[in-house]
C-alpha cells in the first residue's frame, strides 16, 4: 500500500489541475463573450464616463445626444446677458450679438471618446473614462461680423487712448510740461472666453476686463530720466512773412516735437520727419539744387535738421551723421549747416548717453526757431561751437553775350559766391568760462558759385543823311 500512495497523489493533482484549468477557461469565456458584448453595445452610442457641461450622455446614440443638448443648452442663448463695468451695464442676448451653440461639434467630440484606435486601444480607453469620467465643455460658433461689430460698439463706449506726457520749451529757456493719461483698451479676446464660460455655467452677468495701455511717455518717466532739464539749445530765425516756408518749418518742427531717443539708439531725421509732401501740409519754397535757390515742395526744411544739428553738437554728441549745404546759409554759421533730402541724404545720431534723451522744438511767430535737448547732461561743462576759415576760394565770373542789350553794356544775372573750406570745434568751457577741451567737429567744404554777367552785342543803327531840296 505504502508503494501505491505516490501513484495516487499524483493521479488526484493532475485531476485537480485540469479542474483548476477548465474553471479558468470557462471564465475567461465568459468574460470575453461579457467583454465582447459590452464592447458591441457600446460601438454606436457613447461610452460611460463621457458627460457634456454635466449633462451624462452615457448610452446615448450621436442623434439622442445632440437633441438632449439642444433641448438642454439652446436656451441659454435667448436669456440676457450684463456686462458689468463701472457706471456701464448694458444686456445683451447672445444668440442676437453672433454666438451659436455648436451642439454637433461637442457631440462628435463626446462620441469620439472610447471610439478611436484599435480594439485593444477602446478597451483601455473606456475603461479609463470610468475610473475618471471627462466633463467636456460646452463649445460655441460665432457669426464673426455680428459679434465684431457688437464688440465695436463696445469698444467705442469703454475704449480710452492714452495721452502722453509732453514737454514745451521756448527760446528762454522756459520749460512747460503736461501731465499723461493711461489709456483703456477691452479684452475682446477675453471677453469672448467669458460670455462663453457664462453660458457654461448659466450664469447671468460677465465682468467687463479692461486694459491699461501705457502712454509713449509718462509723467513719472518725464522725472526719472530728468526730462525738463535743457541740456543744450539752439534757436535760428527765419522771416514769418514767408508763409509758404514758415509752413514748412511748423510742419516739420511739429513732427520732431517731444521724440524719445533712447540710450544706445539712432535717430534718423528723415525717418521722423517723413517724405516732403503736399499731403502732408508741406508748400512749395526755395531750396538748393545744383548751387541755386529753385522753387521745390519743402523748402525750409533743412532750417530745422541745421538747428538740431546744433543742438546735438552743444549737447555733447559725437556719433552724428552730417552733410553740408553746397551753399552757405544764411541763418547759421559756415560749418553749422546740415541738409537733409528724404530718400537721400540724412541727418543721423546715436544716443551714447546712459539716459534717453527728448528733442523739443519751438516755432514761435516772431521768426524764431528753436530746438532743445532734454535729459540729464552727461556732463558738467558747457560747449560752444567755433568755425574756422581756412580757405576762402574767389568766385569766377562767367559773361555771356546777349545782343538784346546794347554793345559795351554788362549786366549781373546772378550773383557770384565765394567758396569756403572751413573747420568747426567744440569748445567744452567750466563755470569760469575757461576752455578744458577743444575737438574738431566736422570739416565742411562750400565750392564758389560764378556770376554770371550778361555782355550787350546789339549795335546801334546807322544814321542816313537826307537832302534838302
Amino acid at each position: 500500500m505504502e508503494k501505491n500512495q505516490p501513484v495516487v497523489t499524483e493521479r488526484r493533482y493532475r485531476i485537480l489541475v485540469t479542474i483548476l484549468a477548465g474553471i479558468a477557461a470557462i471564465m475567461l469565456m465568459i468574460l470575453g463573450v461579457t467583454g465582447y458584448l459590452w464592447y458591441v453595445r457600446e460601438s454606436e452610442v457613447i461610452v460611460e464616463g463621457v458627460q457634456v457641461n454635466g449633462l451624462d450622455l452615457a448610452g446615448y446614440s450621436p442623434e439622442q445626444a445632440l437633441q438632449a443638448v439642444q433641448q438642454r443648452y439652446e436656451g441659454y442663448l435667448l436669456q440676457p446677458l450684463a456686462l458689468v463695468a463701472k457706471d456701464f451695464r448694458p444686456s445683451f442676448i447672445p444668440k442676437e450679438v453672433g454666438f451659436e451653440l455648436d451642439a454637433a461639434g461637442v457631440v462628435a467630440e463626446a462620441f469620439r471618446l472610447g471610439h478611436e484606435g484599435n480594439l485593444f486601444q477602446r478597451v483601455v480607453q473606456r475603461l479609463a473614462l470610468r475610473r475618471r469620467p471627462r466633463n467636456l465643455p460646452l463649445r460655441f460658433k460665432t457669426d464673426t461680423e455680428t459679434l465684431n461689430n457688437f464688440f465695436r460698439f463696445l469698444e467705442l463706449q469703454l475704449n480710452q487712448e492714452p495721452v502722453r506726457a509732453r514737454v514745451f520749451i521756448d527760446r528762454q529757456g522756459r520749460v512747460y510740461k503736461t501731465s499723461g493719461q493711461i489709456g483703456l483698451r477691452l479684452n475682446t479676446g477675453q471677453l469672448r472666453r467669458d460670455i462663453e464660460a457664462a453660458l457654461c455655467l448659466d450664469q447671468r452677468e460677465v465682468p467687463l476686463v479692461m486694459e491699461e495701455i501705457l502712454p509713449g511717455l509718462t509723467e513719472q518717466e518725464v522725472e526719472k530720466w530728468s526730462l525738463t532739464n535743457i541740456i543744450a539749445m539752439s534757436t535760428t530765425d527765419f522771416a514769418p512773412d514767408k508763409e509758404d516756408r514758415t509752413q514748412n518749418l511748423k510742419v516739420a518742427a511739429n513732427a520732431l516735437n517731444n521724440i524719445l531717443i533712447p540710450p544706445g539708439k539712432t535717430f534718423s531725421f528723415n525717418a521722423v520727419v517723413g517724405p516732403r509732401v503736399q499731403e502732408y501740409g508741406y508748400r512749395e519754397a526755395p531750396v538748393i539744387i545744383n548751387n541755386k535757390l529753385v522753387p521745390g515742395v519743402g523748402g525750409g526744411v533743412c532750417q530745422v535738421s541745421s538747428t538740431l544739428y546744433n543742438a546735438l553738437l552743444l549737447a555733447g554728441f559725437t556719433e552724428i551723421g552730417r552733410k553740408n549745404h553746397s551753399l552757405p546759409s544764411t541763418y547759421i554759421p559756415l560749418g553749422q549747416d546740415a541738409t537733409v533730402v528724404y530718400g537721400h541724404v540724412d541727418l543721423t545720431f546715436v544716443n551714447t548717453f546712459s539716459q534717453p534723451v527728448l528733442i523739443a522744438t519751438a516755432v514761435e511767430s516772431s521768426g524764431h526757431l528753436t530746438v532743445a535737448v532734454l535729459g540729464r547732461a552727461p556732463r558738467q561743462e558747457t560747449a560752444r561751437l567755433e568755425t574756422v576759415i581756412k580757405e576762402k576760394t574767389p568766385f569766377s565770373v562767367l559773361e555771356v553775350a546777349d545782343p538784346t542789350l546794347p554793345i559795351g553794356e554788362r549786366r549781373v544775372e546772378e550773383e557770384g559766391k565765394f567758396g569756403y573750406k572751413v573747420e568747426l570745434w567744440r569748445l567744452w568751457v567750466d563755470a569760469e568760462n575757461k576752455i578744458i577741451e577743444r575737438e574738431k567737429v566736422n570739416d565742411s567744404i562750400y565750392p564758389p558759385v560764378p556770376a554770371l554777367v550778361k555782355v550787350g552785342t546789339k549795335t546801334a543803327p546807322k544814321r542816313t543823311k537826307t537832302r534838302l531840296r
